[in-house]
């Protein structure tokens, strides 16, 4: 078995992984709760967006707006623990890539 496959064998298994498409599935039967972290994502393309540019003032309103709808999305239930899991995988994501990264540049190198 190849490190990929290692690799890949070990996300399918992970308990976390499956509890995260579960509450995923559930959250998609959710039309309202579906349609506010689809507001979340599009505020938070508005913060990047506002940053890059520095509007502060802009920037503080739609952070305000981010923090408000967030609090919303997190009164309902299973809502923490999907955001938790989804950081989770997130990071999982981002050392895999640098794993990726760093070992390409180091071929590169020789």
């Amino acid at each position: 078995m190849t490190e990929k496959d290692n690799f890949i064998t070990m996300l399918k298994d992970d308990p976390k992984l499956k509890e995260y498409h579960r509450l995923e599935a559930i959250i998609n039967q959710n039309k309202q709760l579906k349609s506010k972290l689809n507001q979340l994502k599009s505020i938070q393309k508005q913060m990047i967006n506002a940053e890059k540019i520095e509007k502060e003032n802009a920037l503080k309103k739609i952070k305000n707006e981010y923090d408000n709808l967030l609090e919303e999305i997190l009164e309902y239930p299973l809502m923490t623990t999907y955001l938790d899991l989804q950081n989770y995988f997130n990071e999982i994501l981002k050392q895999t890539t640098e794993i990726i990264e760093n070992s390409i540049n180091s071929s590169l190198k020789i």
